[in-house]
């Protein structure tokens, strides 16, 4: 998504483009071949390459050219429907949920409507984070969601992003920028939390670095209730986030393409 500075509303779905998106809605929207036929016409009938949608009960902007964007557009079912499910079993009116490396919102937003009354975003990019912002204050939920321009590390200082795998690393290359990392738990005090009960993490293979020094500073009566551990960049890690994870009493429930979702079993 790009920077957004025209209110929800301002890039409406045409007729037409929404009548091109029912076979999504139908769940005639398996295979990216079928998606690519789809998009390709949709896109002639709008003004521009955003649009602004209802995706799920949530105020959504999308752009077209951004392929997660576009995938959402054109797939059918809610994204991640089983772990959001998973989440919403925890959930309920004093239940504080954070969504470390929250891109543009949609775990923070969803988590409201599973039942949680707080949550936490941390995302590192200057720009995305304008995305996140927009679709807070979109969603009315700015008093909710408390969002942090921070990358989630094991140390604070400065590491490098890259901008188009939104990976940290320790030096700079091509198309990298510099952004402030914290540890999770010094994100938290200042937010004035003492106490999670579930989170998210997709930080593209730097979960190791951000999540196992949080959860060593948690007694295990402290330990959040669950969690969704994107696996899909795991080759990265230097330590084993799961293996930890069902050390300090976790159990791992089940596994999607992208996450491992896991529940506290040991008090």
């Amino acid at each position: 998504m790009n920077t957004i500075t025209e209110p929800w509303g301002a890039f409406p779905e045409s007729l037409i483009q929404k009548i091109l998106r029912t076979p999504v809605a139908i769940g005639l929207g398996r295979g990216k071949y079928w998606r690519h036929f789809l998009y390709q016409i949709w896109r002639n009938f709008g003004n521009s390459s955003k649009v602004d949608i209802m995706y799920y009960g949530l105020r959504m902007r999308f752009d077209s050219k951004d392929p997660l964007d576009r995938k959402m557009l054109f797939r059918s079912g809610m994204r991640d429907e089983a772990e959001l499910l998973f989440l919403k079993k925890f959930a309920d009116a004093n239940t504080t949920f954070i969504d470390i490396g929250a891109h543009y919102g949609y775990y923070s937003l969803q988590a409201i409507s599973l039942g949680y009354s707080s949550v936490v975003a941390i995302e590192p990019d200057p720009n995305v984070f304008k995305n996140l912002k927009f679709h807070v204050d979109a969603n009315k939920l700015i008093e909710t969601v408390n969002c942090f321009m921070v990358g989630a590390s094991n140390t604070s200082g400065e590491l490098h992003l890259n901008l188009e795998n939104a990976s940290l690393r320790n030096t700079a290359s091509t198309n990298t920028i510099k952004v402030p990392v914290r540890p999770i738990s010094l994100v938290l005090e200042q937010a004035a939390y003492k106490r999670i009960h579930a989170f998210k993490i997709d930080i593209e293979g730097h979960e190791d670095k951000a999540l196992i020094p949080w959860l060593e500073s948690l007694s295990d009566a402290s330990l959040p209730k669950a969690a969704v551990v994107e696996i899909c960049n795991s080759e990265r890690w230097e330590d084993d986030v799961i293996a930890y994870m069902l050390r300090r009493g976790y159990v791992e429930e089940f596994r999607t393409r992208s996450n491992a979702c896991l529940k506290r079993v040991c008090a």
